[in-house]
């Protein structure tokens, strides 16, 4: 693995512990330290996921000029974990919900396929085709933040939503990094002029895919404008729209670029090889980590012990994600596609 994508990585374990510390006040009844002008600390760490997402993506659609292969790959980089995850939810939500067993397959006087029945869930948070479900039957009822088994997946139809878009700007700009990276920042500097006469704050207030769309597409601007100009270019063009954005009284959106232009330089620095993680289990513990807090929020012993718990059942099985779902699938994927690719031969 290169240093860059492990810095990456770091990046995304730290964020992805930063979500689970954040959620932790939440879920036991306390209120969440906040960072101004970007709310809570599970806020900023969501935000820098998007960036680096925009950043990474960008570079693989423009890598494989194929919206097809760049689909398939964030396929296989979302569903077969989160299919996992969703089952591990019901199978736990069966062992604690208040409900008979055969009630809480199969609710009284409720549809198979209604809102809050194990099917629905399951359908539901494993396609992402609809809103996510977040209730099982009699699961949590009387927790601090009741009701809710996984309350983290419902950033992932904006994630996808962010993926389509990115796949049909890449296919309207032929997969040449330069026009991509003009469509971006004329996007951004479009909204900076914008926000110089209205405020954006009440218009990007709870509108999370526009909230996105923004770090997204910093991210994926820095990395088209980065590979026709280097990376000075991309940065100089972002710190300007920083600087427009702070000027005009739009600081919350300026903190999103000041966000991407961050991770992208801190990606620079170089990881130590002791500090460097040897498996990506950052997705694992974002997807994870809300229903292991959920069940331990009224475990003995204060928020430190709680938390202590958490975190450690939750690397647990983000272990067991990353080592025996996501990276033998994506190296599945790797060599499918690879046998089903053309050979060429050379002259």
């Amino acid at each position: 693995m290169g240093e860059r994508s492990a810095t990456f990585d770091l990046m995304r374990l730290a964020a992805s512990l930063l979500v689970l510390w954040s959620h932790q006040f939440v879920l036991t009844g306390l209120v969440q330290p906040e960072i101004p002008w970007i709310g809570s600390y599970g806020t900023f760490a969501v935000l820098v996921f998007f960036a680096i997402s925009g950043y990474l993506n960008a570079q693989s659609l423009f890598r494989s000029r194929s919206v097809c292969t760049f689909l398939i790959s964030r396929v296989f980089r979302i569903f077969p974990a989160l299919i996992v995850c969703v089952v591990f939810c019901i199978a736990m939500g069966a062992c604690v919900t208040t409900q008979q067993i055969h009630h809480y397959f199969a609710p009284e006087n409720t549809r198979l396929l209604e809102t809050g029945t194990p099917l629905s869930f399951f359908i539901r948070n494993s396609t992402l085709l609809w809103n996510v479900e977040y209730k099982l039957p009699g699961v949590f009822k009387t927790n601090s933040y009741p009701d809710a088994v996984n309350g983290s997946l419902w950033t992932l139809p904006h994630e996808v939503k962010l993926y389509l878009l990115l796949a049909a700007a890449g296919f309207c700009c032929h997969f040449k990094p330069w026009l991509g990276g003009g469509v971006a920042v004329a996007a951004i500097a479009g909204l900076a002029l914008f926000g110089m006469l209205h405020p954006l704050g009440p218009l990007l207030r709870d509108q999370w895919l526009a909230t996105f769309a923004v770090i997204f597409g910093v991210g994926a601007g820095l990395a088209w404008i980065e590979a026709c100009c280097g990376l000075k270019v991309a940065v100089v063009v972002f710190s300007i729209l920083f600087a427009a954005f702070g000027l005009f009284g739009n600081p919350t959106t300026a903190a999103f670029v000041a966000i991407a232009v961050g991770c992208v330089l801190l990606n620079q620095v170089r990881t130590p090889a002791w500090l460097a993680p040897r498996l990506d289990i950052s997705y694992g513990i974002y997807l994870y980590a809300f229903p292991i807090q959920q069940l331990t929020s009224n475990a003995s012993g204060g928020f430190w012990v709680r938390f202590g718990l958490a975190v450690t059942l939750t690397v647990f099985l983000a272990i067991f994600s990353a080592k025996f779902v996501e990276r033998p699938l994506l190296a599945w994927r790797k060599t499918f596609q690879s046998e089903r690719a053309p050979s060429i031969v050379g002259p």
